[in-house]
């Protein structure tokens, strides 16, 4: 059986957030959305917050190129085995330069230092609480819907 997260993160993925702010944060989500739990994930470098077995697919998003192969190529480079500390990128379907966080995936992902994880949620935060978050963690977020 697998398991379903929604799960929290910094817009900006090298953005760090102390840690009475996302513990605010995740007791709130917690409370809002009827979570089994909640998890923090902390790590000193970005890593990839994925959306496990919901992922469709990644496209270059400047020209809509299947960039699959190129991300795995990436990832085994740019990883240095405590996180990713670069995460610039040139797409070689059109040359242009981005970064892996902004690459077009098929069901969101990202990449974080910070992640708040939360188990079976009853509810998706909607707009109010996800203000509310942000309003507590002094900045954007992106929510990542998880099933793995």
């Amino acid at each position: 059986m697998s398991s379903y997260y929604t799960k929290v993160i910094p817009a900006e993925p090298f953005h760090r957030v102390d840690e009475a702010r996302l513990q605010k944060a995740a007791d709130l989500l917690l409370d809002r959305l009827w979570a089994m739990e909640v998890k923090i994930n902390r790590s000193e470098a970005p890593a990839f917050i994925d959306c496990g077995g919901l992922l469709e697919g990644i496209c270059c998003p400047f020209c809509g190129a299947d960039a699959f192969d190129f991300w795995v190529g990436e990832m085994n480079t740019k990883y240095d085995g405590a996180g990713f500390r670069d995460l610039t990128a040139t797409l070689p379907c059109c040359g242009r330069k981005t970064t892996l966080d902004l690459l077009e995936y098929k069901a969101p992902c990202g990449f974080a230092c910070d992640e708040i994880a939360l188990l079976y949620p009853r509810k998706e935060p909607d707009e109010e609480c996800i203000a509310r978050v942000e309003e507590i963690l002094g900045t954007k977020v992106r929510v990542i819907q998880s099933r793995v």
